[in-house]
């Protein structure tokens, strides 16, 4: 889905990268970046992550103005050696793909009311909890240039919209002063 109306981020937060290194939203300040919510064990994830955030990632990974943001709504069982292997798993730099965490109650309140990404919640049903993870939680892809989202692709919307936006808005980021 489109955004109607552009979103500018108008808080940060502090957020632990998969290496130990503390990084701040406001880091990507002069990136295209893309955002998704994610959690290590999460079988949709890896669904969405390995159709289209690696070709997005495979894509545009050269470019010095893109990066792939994954924040953990697992942040209490997602650890760096869990990161390592999903990078490996992945075959992603670190430079470029940043699995981000922080305490569980800031970086939910923040991806819902400042990313505006959809509720997350436990699954209470263990045959649901099997299937499709432990954490329901939304499973589309934002595309931000700096501060600002300028737009939220889900399965259903065409993936050329998501490419076509990213390299889009990569072509505005390098003509800004």
């Amino acid at each position: 889905m489109e955004i109607s109306e552009i979103k500018v981020l108008e808080t940060d937060i502090e957020l632990e990268r998969q290496d130990g290194s503390k990084v701040k939203i406001s880091d990507l300040n002069d990136k295209v970046w893309v955002a998704v919510q994610f959690y290590v064990s999460c079988p949709m994830c890896a669904e969405r992550n390995a159709e289209h955030l690696l070709e997005v990632y495979r894509e545009f990974k050269d470019d010095p103005d893109f990066r792939v943001i994954c924040l953990s709504v697992d942040p209490d069982d997602d650890s760096p050696e869990k990161f390592q292997e999903i990078r490996e798993l992945l075959n992603v730099d670190t430079a470029n793909w940043w699995f981000l965490k922080t305490e569980r109650q800031a970086l939910w309140d923040y991806m819902r009311n400042e990313m505006l990404f959809g509720d997350i919640r436990e699954r209470t049903s263990p045959l649901e909890a099997a299937a499709k993870g432990k954490w329901s939680h939304d499973l589309g892809i934002q595309v931000y240039r700096g501060d600002t989202m300028i737009m939220k692709w889900h399965a259903g919307v065409p993936f050329d919209e998501l490419r076509a936006e990213v390299k889009d808005a990569l072509v505005e980021i390098k003509e800004q002063p």
